[in-house]
């Protein structure tokens, strides 16, 4: 039963982003798009030492990924890929970053 109801939402889920690439469809909540600025240096909040994360839709880094994969294999195979880059790619999420900064500051106010 559950079981069955996984296998349903994961093909509805399929179906969704294939009809939107088939038709060039893009849905509402892939226009939003939350941004983050991290302080690179703490307590400096100039311009040039924040640091920019864009945090998209799931499902538009899904479609992205099922689409480009083999145009981001081979910029990843030629390190062609910025190492700061993160949304999108295996083993990164874009919001790691995050993570890491809150991480270390909390780390630096401890010790």
């Amino acid at each position: 039963m559950l079981e069955d109801a996984r296998e349903l939402i994961i093909n509805v889920h399929y179906m969704m982003l294939t009809i939107a690439a088939k038709h060039k469809h893009v849905y509402a909540r892939w226009k939003n798009i939350l941004t983050c600025m991290i302080e690179k240096d703490l307590g400096s909040s100039k311009i040039h030492r924040l640091r920019v994360i864009h945090l998209y839709e799931c499902n538009l880094n899904l479609l992205l990924g099922l689409y480009m994969r083999e145009m981001d294999q081979r910029c990843k195979d030629n390190f062609l890929l910025n190492k700061s880059f993160y949304g999108g790619r295996p083993g990164r999420r874009s919001i790691d970053p995050v993570a890491v900064d809150v991480t270390q500051v909390e780390i630096a106010m401890i010790t």
